[in-house]
């Protein structure tokens, strides 16, 4: 519909155009207009003319450039849904009901990268790094929020309790989340052991 009203706009000035070009010179040849009226009438036409295609294709580029941000803000939130979140579940002490939470604090962290991957920024826009001097994952960046969003977390059985003889080694959350994930199925199974057992204590 769009493109068929602007069609028949550009019929409509074409033929009108064809009417004064018309007028115009049979008012040259009458003497009611000199050459160099005619010549400056024709080109604030021209200017005019070019003005109005160039706002319309710097309108159609916004909109353009508008559904583009709004199918990138799209993918983006589908990349934390399924990145994020699936990292947040996992998690064995992470509390489900706090996942809605969790989606809008990750919106202000992570942002899609050129490849489509997610990459966490900072408040200036730089690419925030992990321990290790590579770029945050988002396994880390879930266990670090044991320290700024405890409330995200259940409270950690045998949290604080020393082994026998208050012998146990402590670890902080954070770290023993990162510990875990970074870990196979058999260390995994080594890990739970010792904090059952008292060697490990979470502080």
């Amino acid at each position: 519909m769009l493109n068929e009203k602007k069609t028949l706009s550009e019929r409509m000035k074409a033929f009108e155009s064809g009417i004064q070009e018309k007028d115009d010179l049979d008012a040259l040849k009458a003497g009611k207009l000199d050459f160099q009226a005619l010549l400056d009438k024709r080109i604030n036409a021209n200017s005019q003319s070019w003005q109005e295609k160039l706002a319309a294709e710097q309108a159609e580029k916004e909109e353009l450039r508008k559904a583009v941000d709004g199918e990138k803000g799209k993918l983006k939130q589908f990349q934390i849904k399924q990145t994020i979140g699936q990292v947040a579940l996992k998690n064995e002490f992470f509390h489900p009901s706090a996942l809605d939470d969790l989606m809008s604090v990750a919106g202000s962290t992570w942002q899609l990268g050129e490849s489509g991957d997610l990459v966490a920024r900072d408040s200036s826009g730089n690419v925030v790094f992990g321990k290790t001097g590579r770029p945050l994952t988002p396994e880390e960046w879930v266990s670090g929020l044991t320290a700024t969003k405890p409330h995200y977390f259940k409270n950690i059985p045998g949290s604080g309790a020393r082994g026998v003889n208050g012998t146990g080694k402590t670890v902080s959350t954070a770290d023993w989340q990162r510990t875990l994930i970074a870990a196979n199925a058999e260390e995994k199974k080594a890990l739970l052991a010792k904090r059952a057992s008292g060697e490990i204590v979470i502080n």
